[in-house]
């Protein structure tokens, strides 16, 4: 059973799923059985932002397509109507007063701000660097234009590109691991050029023997 107003090959508003949990103008491509695919039937493609403008770089979702479930995907509600909506609960509040502000209440369009997914602190027996000014949570780790990402380190001054990961958090493993492998490695002992690398002062030259020679007669 389709949410009201939505439909196979229409428009509705579907909440994409990484981290962010923002809502975007789809197309329903399929529905497949819940029973059989762990509860998640609905195939949708994101086509543009809430708002219904074009997707670029910079709005769009990490996954042009996703399977949500039935909670996450609602009718779409072109922005003009859901203007009308809102002005015309308000010209109700005063016409009618507090009967009408009840019936009209259920006509604004105005999805209530998603929390962010809990963060992960540690994967795969790895403890993950996590950074509160990086927009992914992990210290390295950035999303790429193609919705994956990467992970990179600065080793002497140079950067250093660990690779590229589906999620957030397999990047962040990438990135502690080489971090963990490069603290485990010796580091090079440096040596005093001028002798005595132990810091011991060096030993003093032993004093010239002279010799006499006899003349010849």
């Amino acid at each position: 059973l389709l949410p009201e107003g939505v439909e196979v090959g229409g428009f509705c508003l579907a909440t994409a799923p990484d981290a962010w949990r923002r809502r975007y103008k789809a197309v329903l491509l399929s529905v497949r059985s819940a029973r059989c695919y762990s509860g998640l039937p609905l195939h949708v493609r994101f086509v543009g932002s809430e708002a219904g403008e074009p997707l670029n770089r910079l709005t769009a979702p990490a996954v042009a397509r996703a399977f949500l479930p039935l909670s996450e995907v609602s009718a779409w509600v072109p922005p003009e109507q859901r203007e009308d909506a809102v002005a015309g609960t308000s010209s109700g509040m005063l016409e009618g007063g507090s009967s009408a502000r009840r019936r009209a209440a259920p006509q604004r369009f105005m999805a209530p701000p998603s929390k962010p997914a809990a963060q992960v602190t540690e994967a795969e027996g790895m403890q993950l660097h996590l950074c509160s000014t990086n927009d992914t949570g992990y210290k390295g780790v950035k999303r790429a234009w193609s919705g994956r990402f990467d992970a990179k380190r600065s080793i002497g001054g140079r950067t250093v590109h660990i690779g590229r990961f589906d999620t957030a958090v397999e990047a962040a493993v990438a990135y502690a691991r080489h971090a963990s492998q490069q603290q485990a490695e010796p580091q090079p002992i440096a040596m005093d050029v001028d002798g005595g690398g132990d810091g011991e002062e060096p030993a003093a030259a032993a004093p010239a023997v002279e010799a006499t020679v006899a003349p010849v007669a």
